[in-house]
């Protein structure tokens, strides 16, 4: 299941971004896309805007295909044993 944040009530501080770390603890082990709003020296997003997140990327892609600006697709947490290749 995929849920959109965009377009949410105006005062919500997701609306205003949230830090990276902040983005661990909120989505684990979840497909993110979201818009960067500030980064390191490294160019590494530290400020997100979250746009939509799910536990399957191919949900998170189709959404992707339609979207546009400065983003950026994370996988919070580590990664499952299985999709891991060798």
């Amino acid at each position: 299941m995929i849920e959109r944040l965009a377009g949410r009530i105006s005062d919500s501080p997701m609306l205003d971004g949230i830090s990276t770390a902040y983005l661990n603890r909120l989505y684990p082990a979840q497909w993110v896309l979201a818009e960067v709003l500030d980064a390191d020296a490294r160019k590494r997003p530290t400020r997100v805007r979250v746009i939509a997140h799910s536990a399957n990327r191919q949900d998170i892609h189709s959404v992707l295909m339609q979207s546009h600006g400065h983003l950026v697709l994370l996988f919070v947490g580590a990664p499952r044993i299985d999709s891991i290749a060798f």
